[in-house]
């Protein structure tokens, strides 16, 4: 499998929220990104507002296999936000790209449809790829 050989596109993105300085990861920092598991019911849009936005690699991380994206990463991203476990694979037929995320204490990534920042579902919890 690629294990994708991608460059960092976080330099030089500055944060215009007023939030924290961007640069500094208060998550768990994998492939490019700074991951954070988002509340119950957010997208990642919202959970990224906070952390210089979402970053562009996070798709080709947790996303669909046409992005880039793996069950194996989010078993990994999972265990280093303290969520340690096998991941079920799965689909949704709502058009949810939920990517990786806990469902109650049930965790799963999506190989159906593609990993979406602004998709969100009322019970979901996603794990979130952000700039810092």
């Amino acid at each position: 499998s690629a294990s994708g050989g991608a460059t960092s596109a976080r330099g030089g993105a500055s944060s215009a929220s007023g939030g924290a300085a961007s640069g500094a990861c208060s998550g768990v920092s994998f492939a490019s990104a700074c991951w954070y598991l988002g509340a119950t019911s957010a997208s990642c849009t919202d959970t990224c507002v906070a952390h210089g936005n979402v970053a562009v690699s996070a798709a080709a991380t947790i996303g669909v296999t046409q992005q880039g994206g793996s069950a194996a990463n989010c078993v990994k991203i999972l265990a280093l936000l303290g969520v340690v476990g096998n991941v079920s694979q799965g689909t949704r037929s709502d058009g949810l790209g939920l990517g990786c995320h806990l469902l109650g204490t049930n965790r799963w990534w999506l190989s159906s449809p593609p990993y979406s920042a602004t998709a969100s579902a009322a019970t979901a919890r996603r794990v979130c790829g952000c700039n810092s």
